[in-house]
């Protein structure tokens, strides 16, 4: 005790110290994105900043006043959030479990309960396991609900799968055996026979992506309820079943962090990712003074839900332009596959990027469809699964349907196709196989050869999709997904190869063999192979990402401006 309050009071007169130091927040036009690093007793270290710097901020969640630490925190800083309670791990040495495949442990506040889960592990084991051991017998009495899985295990994506009450008398854990990842409550008093016995708390169908219990009878989750692009945090009563909703447009990569009867978590707020407070006694939302986010806003672009069969997107349009105005339509195909579009900016600074060059461009008058093709996060389990044993052809039939669905609502002069790794890999594999469709194609970073890739990785989500690594058996599927063997359909469309050449996710030397492949078969003079020194799969320098903008005007044979791709 006496060695934490002599910390807490050191870190007190460090920050007095830091406070009395002059310092002045310059926001541009670049965007900002936060992370919440740690928290702890009303201290909060958030790190804040652009593309290429990014500062450490130690604030406090009373005043609401941030001190900027500069790049690297100081020690004293990193000393007090590092010194935290016993580890998990030793709170746990004594109990007698089979800790060989469990992850996600979780205990109760007591000790009474730990829950964990089995994962399903391609080449081990199909099956993946929910477990709820009660530590007030001896031996641990052990509780757990089974399920196989035949695609990737998607509940390992997932920001967290368990949550005790403070009492201990209810337990909340997220499964998708129903499709979408939701959740379900235990009642631990007393608990009965059945294995596991969860209860499915909501019946309409949408994602959460974060949960946990406010106090004994509330919860707050996040989730997109309302709009599949648009997450937002709610509380629920389990007693009174009353919904309500306490903010929109949450960032929803992170978990929310608690915290002396606040909640803080991350919030799109235009080009910017700020951390926000919620207090819950209050009811009040409240952000902290030196973190905030850029004014500047791109009203002038609006978007739109698409929607056609099983697919979904966002449709971006400028509102300077009429609605009949005839424009160039790019289709933009983000990379995973499991991953989302988004509604203007996205969670991840890397690619909200690409969001920032696709408003560039709708200002300018074009129209952009962002598409979620099969294999995409926030449709449910049945539409990420079903990219399995499809890639190349399934993909390639939603783009198709979803160009022929907006050609049908707007007035499309010519469509070209762009995203960034899987998805630009599904540009040049969409532009191949229709290529009178299109006017062009621009892949960053792209896949273009799988059996390359996956006898490199051995073990992931696309090794799932392809069966394995190729043998006499999938052959089919590789010649399913290849690119190069259809070069030939190939007219006079733009191809555009972006690679960065420090890239350790998709090698360079792909990008090299398909532009070799497009060049040996006469496909040259619509050809342009753009390397980025010193950039790796996620760009992080700005001249590179002003680059790709203007080769992406370039792309749609726009002409640009000193307006275009200014980023600041």
């Amino acid at each position: 005790m006496f060695k934490f309050k002599s910390r807490f009071f050191y870190l007190s007169f460090f920050l007095l110290i830091l406070f009395l130091i002059p310092h002045q927040n310059v926001f541009g036009a670049e965007l900002k994105y936060a992370k919440i690093l740690e928290v702890r007793n009303r201290s909060v270290l958030v790190q804040y900043g652009g593309l290429e710097i990014s500062s450490n901020y130690l604030c406090d969640t009373f005043s609401l006043s941030c001190q900027n630490l500069g790049v690297a925190t100081p020690k004293e800083i990193s000393s007090f959030f590092n010194d935290k309670d016993i580890p998990l791990t030793e709170k746990i040495s004594d109990i007698n479990f089979d800790r060989s495949n469990a992850t996600r442990l979780t205990l109760s506040l007591h000790k009474k309960f730990l829950a964990y889960y089995e994962p399903a592990t391609i080449g081990k084991t199909t099956t993946r396991t929910h477990v709820l051991l009660d530590l007030k017998t001896d031996p641990p009495k052990k509780y757990s609900l089974s399920a196989k899985t035949a695609y990737w295990d998607l509940l390992t994506e997932e920001l967290r799968l368990f949550d005790f009450s403070p009492n201990e008398k209810r337990l909340l854990y997220l499964d998708d055996k129903d499709n979408y990842p939701t959740l379900y409550l235990v009642n631990l008093d007393p608990l009965s026979k059945k294995p596991l016995p969860g209860t499915k708390l909501f019946a309409k169908n949408y994602s959460v992506a974060d949960f946990q219990f406010l106090d004994d009878d509330n919860i707050v989750f996040v989730a997109n309820r309302d709009n599949p692009y648009r997450f937002s945090l709610y509380k629920f009563n389990l007693v009174t079943k009353k919904l309500t909703k306490i903010d929109d447009d949450l960032s929803y990569n992170q978990r929310v962090k608690k915290e002396s009867g606040n909640l803080i978590y991350l919030k799109i707020i235009n080009n910017s990712v700020v951390p926000v407070i919620y207090n819950m006694p209050s009811g009040k939302l409240k952000y902290f003074k030196d973190i905030v986010a850029n004014p500047s806003k791109d009203s002038e672009v609006t978007s739109t839900l698409f929607t056609t069969g099983n697919l979904h997107g966002v449709v971006l349009r400028s509102s300077k332009f009429a609605k009949t105005a005839k424009q160039p339509l790019l289709i933009w195909l983000h990379g995973g596959p499991y991953r989302q579009a988004s509604w203007l900016y996205h969670s991840y600074l890397s690619y909200a990027v690409y969001d920032w060059m696709l408003n560039d461009l709708v200002k300018s008058g074009v129209t952009v469809l962002k598409l979620d093709y099969r294999g995409s996060y926030g449709f449910g389990r049945a539409f990420a699964e079903s990219i399995t044993k499809n890639v190349g052809k399934g993909d390639v039939a939603d783009v198709l349907e979803a160009q022929k669905t907006l050609k049908s609502k707007y007035s499309i002069s010519q469509t070209y196709l762009s995203g960034n790794s899987y998805g630009g890999y599904l540009a040049l594999r969409t532009i191949v196989e229709e290529p009178k469709s299109f006017g062009g194609a621009l892949s960053i970073n792209g896949v273009t050869a799988w059996d390359v890739l996956l006898n490199k990785l051995e073990n992931s989500i696309f090794n799932v999709q392809f069966g394995g690594t190729v043998q006499e058996e999938n052959s089919d599927l590789f010649y399913q997904a290849a690119i190069d063997e259809r070069i030939k359909n190939l007219t006079t469309q733009k191809i555009m190869i972006a690679q960065a050449e420090a890239d350790k996710t998709v090698s360079p030397s792909q990008a090299d063999y398909l532009f070799k492949e497009l060049r040996t078969k006469g496909k040259d003079q619509d050809i342009q192979l753009i390397k980025y020194p010193g950039e790796d799969h996620v760009f992080h320098k700005k001249t590179s990402l002003i680059s790709l903008c203007q080769k992406t005007y370039e792309l749609l044979g726009k002409k640009l401006t000193d307006k275009n791709c200014v980023f600041d």
